[in-house]
C-alpha cells in the first residue's frame, strides 16, 4: 500500500513530483520583488569569474560567459554589447589590462567562497578596505553612467573541467549567476546549477568496444565542455521570469483547494493548510518551483509555482513580454 501511494505521489502531474523535479532536477534559482518592482531593461554582463586564477581557468570562465550571453541576449532585455563593454571596461592602452581582470576575478572568488557577492555585504562583513573593491566599483559606474545599465550579472565558474581515463570519461560544470541592480547592488536574480556527464562502455556486444572507447575519448575533448556549458546556461536563463510588473506583486491561488506550506517540501501531496482559489497573498520571493508569500497572519508561506500565478495590485495576470517564453512553458 505504501509503495503505491508513493508510485502515484512521483506521477507526473502530481504535485510532489512537481516538487521533487524543482528540488533535485533544476537551478537552485531565486527571483525578488525588486526584480519586478526595478523591472530592468538595459544589462551589462561583466566578465565572469572563477575559483581558479590560472590562465586557462580565466579562459574557460570567458567561453561560460559567452555560453550564457547566447541565451540571454534572446531574452526581454536590451544587453549591453559585450566587445563594447570589455572595451570600456578593460581599455587596451591602459597598463596591463589582464591584471585589472584577474583583481576583478580574485575579489569575486573571494566573496564566493564566503558566500557573499554584494560588495556592501564584503565591506560591512568583513571590514575590508575600499581598495579592496575600486575595480569593481569602477566598472559598476562605467555601466551605470556610461552604458546607461540599470542591472549587471556577475558569474562565477565554481567547477569547469573534465577527467578521462581510457574507459571513463566525464565532463562537469559548477557555477553561480546573478543579477543585481547598478543603482544601489539590490539582488535582482541568482541561480545556482551544477551538472555532469558521464560516459562509460556498456555493451554486451565485444565488438561495439572500440567505438565506444572512442566515443569516451571524444567526449573528454573541449566540445563536449562547450556544450555542455551550453545546456547548463540555457536552463539558468530559463529561471528568469518572462514577466514584467507595475507595484507589488501577489500570488494568486489558481486551484480550487490550494494547499500552502511553512518551507518546501517534496512531500507535497501531505494534507496541509489550504486558500480558496482567487486568494491573493503578497510574493515575498520565488525559489526553485516555490513562491513564498505573507500569509494572513503576517508570516511567511509557501506556495507551488503550478499552484498559483502572479498578479499584479488589482489581480491581473502579469503581462507575458519575453518572446520566447513560450519554449520553456
Amino acid at each position: 500500500m505504501a509503495g503505491a501511494l508513493l508510485l502515484l505521489a512521483l506521477l507526473p502531474g502530481c504535485a510532489t513530483y512537481q516538487a521533487y523535479q524543482a528540488r533535485f532536477r533544476e537551478p537552485d534559482y531565486t527571483v525578488t520583488p525588486e526584480f519586478f518592482t526595478r523591472s530592468p531593461r538595459r544589462v551589462a554582463i561583466f566578465p565572469f569569474a572563477t575559483r581558479s586564477l590560472k590562465e586557462q581557468s580565466l579562459e574557460r570562465a570567458q567561453v561560460c560567459r559567452i555560453a550564457f550571453y547566447q541565451h540571454f541576449s534572446v531574452r526581454d532585455f536590451e544587453d549591453v554589447d559585450m566587445q563594447l563593454l570589455d572595451r570600456q571596461l578593460l581599455p587596451t592602452e591602459t597598463a596591463r589590462p589582464r591584471r585589472h581582470l584577474q583583481q576583478f576575478a580574485n575579489t569575486i572568488r573571494a566573496l564566493d567562497i564566503v558566500g557573499l557577492t554584494s560588495f556592501l555585504d564584503w565591506k560591512s562583513l568583513l571590514g575590508r578596505e575600499d581598495r579592496d573593491t575600486t575595480t569593481f566599483r569602477s566598472w559598476i559606474r562605467t555601466a551605470y553612467e556610461d552604458l546607461q545599465a540599470d542591472a549587471y550579472v556577475l558569474g562565477i565558474t565554481r567547477g569547469y573541467g573534465r577527467i578521462y581515463a581510457v574507459a571513463f570519461s566525464s565532463v562537469g560544470l559548477a557555477t553561480h549567476v546573478e543579477m543585481r541592480a547598478t543603482s544601489d547592488d539590490a539582488l535582482l536574480w541568482s541561480a545556482d546549477f551544477r551538472a555532469r556527464n558521464m560516459k562509460l562502455p556498456l555493451t554486451i556486444d565485444p565488438l561495439d568496444v572500440p567505438f565506444l572507447l572512442y566515443d569516451i575519448w571524444k567526449n573528454s575533448y573541449g566540445g563536449a565542455m562547450d556544450v555542455l556549458a551550453f545546456q547548463v546556461y540555457r536552463d539558468v536563463v530559463q529561471t528568469m521570469p518572462p514577466l514584467r510588473a507595475q507595484g507589488t506583486v501577489h500570488v494568486r491561488a489558481t486551484r480550487p483547494k490550494t494547499r500552502v506550506f511553512k518551507q518546501p517540501t517534496v512531500w507535497a501531496f501531505w494534507p496541509r493548510p489550504q486558500v480558496r482559489k482567487g486568494t491573493r497573498l503578497k510574493f515575498l520571493l520565488e525559489r526553485r518551483g516555490w513562491y513564498q508569500c505573507e500569509g494572513k497572519d503576517g508570516q511567511p508561506v509557501w506556495i507551488l509555482c503550478r499552484d498559483g500565478a502572479l498578479v499584479d495590485e488589482n489581480g491581473k495576470l502579469l503581462e507575458k513580454t519575453d518572446p520566447m517564453s513560450y519554449l520553456w512553458e
